[in-house]
């Protein structure tokens, strides 16, 4: 008997179709010796489509303003604000983004001959932790969330912009 099952509660109609499940099958798993464990859990959302089109629309308004591209919004966006968020929850990127933040301390120690050649790897390395580390596919929707916030807050401080925020995708911030 595989009683494997997975319900989705969002209604007392859904409780009532557990509660059915429950009672259709206990018996017969008390009569095999194998009881029924039922687990609850909450479900946290990855990315959500609606977090993600809003953000793309924003880098667009952003670069439409600064005369950059979107590509170039979104990169910058990401290691300004989005690089904070992730490295405050993930320990791999935490690691690797100290190891990037070192290497910049030990270029700052040299004479500016030296230096020129470092900041061209420091920034390659930069560009790897960006496309490697903040990915948003992978954030949490409180992680987006918050660089939506982010987002949103310096483009009306620090470049007097106010992005378009449509009805349909106001829920998708905050």
């Amino acid at each position: 008997m595989d009683l494997k099952q997975t319900f989705v509660i969002k209604s007392f109609t859904d409780v009532m179709k557990v509660h059915s499940f429950l009672g259709q099958h206990h018996s017969e798993a008390v009569s095999d010796s194998k009881p029924l464990i039922v687990r609850v859990d909450q479900k946290e959302e990855t990315r959500t489509k609606a977090q993600n089109r809003l953000i793309h629309m924003w880098f667009g308004e952003i670069a439409k303003h600064t005369g950059d591209t979107p590509e170039q919004m979104k990169f910058l966006m990401k290691k300004k604000f989005f690089a904070s968020i992730i490295v405050r929850d993930n320990e791999e990127s935490k690691g690797q983004y100290d190891s990037v933040i070192q290497f910049k301390k030990v270029i700052e120690q040299l004479d500016e001959n030296e230096q020129k050649h470092y900041w061209v790897q420091y920034n390659n390395l930069v560009k790897m932790f960006v496309e490697d580390h903040l990915k948003t596919h992978k954030a949490t929707t409180k992680q987006l969330s918050e660089f939506c916030d982010k987002i949103h807050d310096f483009a009306s401080i620090n470049l007097g912009l106010y992005l378009t925020c449509p009805d349909d995708l106001k829920w998708a911030v905050g």
